[in-house]
């Protein structure tokens, strides 16, 4: 009698916006039973999954990994012979830094069936958000892409540094911040100009988004004087000479919103927002079509908060949107900047009695000046804020 195992998706979640993950990767974690899903894959990508499906995090921050590779080979294995429908959720492409292979040779020993979604790596995505093209008629005929891990025993890259030092080719260096001195100093020493332009892309395609520019002699001072820290990528070549001109993205400098429209009317002023380029991530977990699980919302929520993706929450006016605030309010959490809560109201008796001040539904246009003036510690509103 065949087994009825169930299917593992690994799907690649894109560099970082959430805008930016595929429609087939998107259709995949609507239907997943469980998601495991990475630290740089976007948290808001949760919300396509269903309100009731498993998330188990597997976050790895340099030297702090929150489940063994191991472990999450273990853990594939084990809800696919449950029959349930699995996402491995990994940032960008899965086939590129991202272990796929063993994950895949691991299902493929047990025939667990499994599809790979490709998504946007995050180097071709940074030099593309920082007005960047990595290969160029003039300058590079083609591009390399390398990680600044290592596995050898002296913590030393194994690269052919002869060859990296002498192309024209454009290097893209994965992980490579904390080694980048030496990435610098070897390129320098095998040959390469030491004034080879340079462009590091903190946390790419994000509102956070920071370009950091230098030479190969420079670059490795400007980055600790700026303190520039992972995720980032690497860019040496002279494609990236350019980019200033050439930058067309502009990260915003408001905080981003969190958001739950409970119908198509409040969706429609979400959408209108986030024109005027503010980041609104948007939810459907407590509209009137969609079943309420406040565990599943609250764990996407903590790693929205803990990667500093948010800024603001507006919760709707209605008995989830106030079961939601008091879940979070309890969770106490401690962040650099405080977390502001908001709810969104007509001129109508509430549902609920009202926990927090308002933005007024009416009049939408009106909600940066709110939400603004509570970023810059000026009073715009009598009541009192609602922080956590």
């Amino acid at each position: 009698m065949k087994k009825s195992y169930g299917t593992v998706h690994i799907v690649g979640a894109g560099p970082g916006s959430p805008d930016l993950i595929t429609l087939r990767g998107a259709e995949c974690l609507k239907k997943a039973d469980v998601v495991l899903y990475d630290r740089l894959a976007h948290p808001a990508l949760l919300f396509y999954v269903s309100a009731h499906a498993k998330l188990i995090y597997c976050g790895k921050k340099p030297c702090l990994h929150t489940l063994r590779q191991e472990d999450i080979q273990n853990e594939l294995i084990v809800q696919a012979k449950r029959g349930k429908n699995v996402v491995r959720l990994k940032g960008g492409d899965p086939s590129i830094f991202g272990r796929m292979a063993e994950e895949m040779k691991e299902l493929s020993d047990r025939q667990i069936p499994y599809e790979i979604i490709p998504g946007i790596t995050a180097g071709s995505a940074a030099a593309s958000y920082a007005g960047v093209s990595l290969t160029h008629r003039n300058h590079a005929h083609g591009y390399r892409v390398l990680t600044g891990h290592g596995q050898i025993t002296s913590g030393d890259i194994d690269a052919d540094w002869n060859s990296l030092a002498n192309t024209t080719d454009t290097l893209i260096w994965y992980m490579g911040m904390k080694r980048l001195p030496r990435i610098t100093e070897k390129l320098i020493n095998y040959g390469k100009d030491p004034n080879t332009s340079v462009l590091v892309i903190e946390w790419a395609t994000h509102k956070q988004q920071r370009t950091i520019p230098g030479t190969l002699e420079t670059i490795p001072d400007i980055v600790l004087q700026q303190d520039a820290k992972n995720p980032s990528i690497i860019i040496i070549g002279e494609v990236t000479k350019y980019h200033e001109n050439l930058q067309w993205f502009v990260p915003s400098t408001s905080g981003s919103i969190l958001a739950f429209p409970q119908n198509s009317t409040e969706l429609f002023i979400f959408e209108q927002l986030k024109e005027t380029g503010v980041e609104v991530l948007i939810s459907s977990y407590l509209s009137e079509d969609s079943d309420f699980n406040v565990d599943n919302t609250l764990e996407i929520m903590e790693r929205l908060v803990e990667e500093g993706f948010i800024r603001h929450i507006i919760l709707p006016s209605s008995i989830e949107g106030d079961k939601l605030y008091e879940a979070w309010y309890q969770k106490q959490l401690t962040t650099n900047n405080p977390i502001t809560c908001w709810r969104t109201e007509e001129n109508k008796p509430s549902i609920v009695p009202s926990l927090l001040p308002t933005l007024p539904i009416d009049r939408p246009q009106e909600w940066m000046n709110y939400l603004l003036a509570e970023e810059m510690d000026q009073p715009f509103i009598e009541n009192d804020k609602a922080t956590v």
